[in-house]
């Protein structure tokens, strides 16, 4: 639960560092954090569901929390916790140490820079998803029959997982894969053929079903299987598809739904992941040629400078942090084939 602590503790830092001083309530200066009911009351101190509302706003990481019933319920409960130390701390006269205003002004200007990066990733995240709305935001519902070259019997026999099938196994495996299809024909449940036939265990479980892909589906290139989602963008919901090759064998598709394009506010998220290491290197390199930076020669001949690893987490630290708005790691992508 550290990090929902410090997802609270997040909002303190950025409300407490605009005057980099602590007195009175921080707070009152955000507009909208007193909209809707109350949701937590401390010594009188009342926070409200537009609270809740601007933490997910500036800490992607605590939208799913606060959106679960039981890790809102323990976000509270830390959000109790840090008000009753904020509380006691100004009473003992903490805003009023050296100590801490200097750690404020360390944490502002930290906070300051990260905004211009995250300003600059935001924009590339917008026009990357405009560019790419069709062949990665766009995604139909899939469904397929698998029918290996090589049947898992053969390949449990110790058989390399590479091994190339023969021209008797390709043949065979049409044979099954137009039986298969003809079967669908007549009428027979999708799924229900999927779950007796198919070679591929994931999806067999799932009545075949292989869930959302895009046309240039990164899962489905991982697999050999992007022919499956060549094929798909031109079927429509319903219909079964002739028989496909793959390099793992033959497949039967069906479309689950129509194409839709994946909202971008679902979809940032993972845009952000992906470029933002590209477009800090890019806006540091920027800033870089403009800059004019001087090292004194004398640090370059300070004896015993030795450079010392650093923990990624240290014993008893919390959670490496680089900022507020860092977005958070893409969700992993459920497996689509063996």
């Amino acid at each position: 639960m550290k990090r929902l602590f410090l997802a609270t503790l997040s909002v303190f830092l950025i409300t407490g560092c605009s005057n980099i001083k602590l007195s009175g309530d921080p707070d009152s200066g955000i507009k909208d954090l007193n909209k809707g009911p109350v949701i937590l009351e401390v010594n009188g101190k009342k926070f409200h569901e537009g609270y809740l509302e601007y933490l997910a706003r500036i800490n992607p990481r605590a939208k799913a929390q606060i959106e679960n019933p039981t890790a809102r319920k323990q976000l509270l409960k830390n959000l109790a916790e840090q008000e009753l130390f904020y509380q006691a701390a100004l009473k003992e006269g903490a805003d009023k140490r050296p100590e801490v205003t200097e750690k404020l002004a360390m944490v502002q200007k930290m906070i300051v820079s990260q905004s211009l990066l995250e300003a600059r990733i935001d924009q590339e995240a917008k026009k990357y998803y405009d560019e790419k709305k069709d062949t990665e935001f766009t995604k139909v519902g899939l469904s397929q029959i698998q029918v290996n070259f090589i049947p898992p019997t053969e390949n449990e026999k110790g058989k390399a997982a590479d091994a190339q099938p023969t021209q008797a196994q390709k043949d065979a495996a049409m044979v099954k894969a137009k039986t298969v299809r003809e079967r669908l024909t007549k009428g027979e449940d999708f799924a229900k053929v999927a779950e007796e036939v198919s070679d591929d265990k994931i999806s067999k479980r799932k009545g075949g079903d292989m869930g959302e892909v895009s046309r240039n589906d990164r899962r489905m290139e991982r697999h050999q299987l992007t022919a499956l989602a060549e094929a798909a963008f031109k079927m429509t919901p319903g219909g079964i598809s002739e028989i496909i090759e793959t390099p793992k064998g033959y497949h039967i598709i069906k479309i689950n739904s129509e194409p839709a394009a994946v909202p971008f506010d679902e979809a940032v998220g993972l845009i952000r992941f992906q470029v933002q290491g590209q477009i800090k290197d890019k806006l540091l390199t920027e800033l870089t040629s403009k800059a004019k930076i001087v090292y004194p020669s004398n640090e370059e001949e300070k004896p015993g400078l030795v450079e010392t690893p650093i923990p990624d987490n240290p014993e008893g630290a919390p959670p490496a942090q680089t900022g507020e708005n860092t977005p958070p790691p893409p969700p992993p992508a459920p497996p689509v084939g063996h």
